[in-house]
């Protein structure tokens, strides 16, 4: 439902509207095995895009879970490279390690790259949207809110980075992974 909702707020941007058609005048074909006609009730288009305030809010909440879901494959990777780096040094195997946490910090931030990309490319397609529907203050607030995001995130990817030299180092590589 939520990709149908977002389809058609995206084709009311390029100036198509989809309507209802009555049963009388469409030709129906049931869809179900059983031959049951579809009882779906009428979805307005208007309804289905919402209002610039809520759809500003759907496109931060988007954003926020993009990035939480980023910083959770951000904290997995650098917990695991952590241990693993650990237990290297310890062993003495520091060549060993050294490689470990070059590759763990190039797959963070590769990570990180492509999860920002996504963020602003989804952030750049509301503000544009807010934009064009002539609400630049919520405009505003959206690229506001993707902004903080993605500095909270870079944020977090330095805290990583940073953990994985201190286990590099042998010392005590604290992690903090809040976002």
């Amino acid at each position: 439902m939520k990709k149908l909702t977002t389809l058609m707020g995206m084709l009311a941007v390029c100036g198509v509207v989809l309507g209802h058609v009555p049963t009388s005048q469409a030709q129906v074909g049931s869809s179900r095995p059983d031959g049951v006609p579809d009882t779906r009730p009428e979805v307005r288009p208007d309804a289905a895009v919402g209002s610039p305030e809520r759809i500003a809010h759907r496109c931060i909440a988007r954003a926020e879970r993009k990035a939480h879901s980023c910083a959770r494959a951000v904290v997995k990777t650098t917990k695991r490279c952590i241990r693993t780096v650990k237990r290297l040094v310890e062993a003495g195997r520091l060549e060993r390690a050294q490689r470990v946490a070059a590759t763990c910090e190039e797959r963070i931030v590769e990570k990180t790259r492509r999860c920002t990309e996504r963020i602003e490319q989804h952030c750049v397609r509301c503000v544009t949207y807010l934009d064009e529907v002539g609400e630049p203050e919520l405009a505003e607030r959206v690229k506001e809110a993707c902004s903080n995001l993605l500095d909270r995130l870079v944020d977090l990817v330095q805290r990583a980075l940073t953990a994985i030299a201190g286990a590099l180092g042998g010392g005590n590589a604290e992690f903090d992974e809040t976002i």
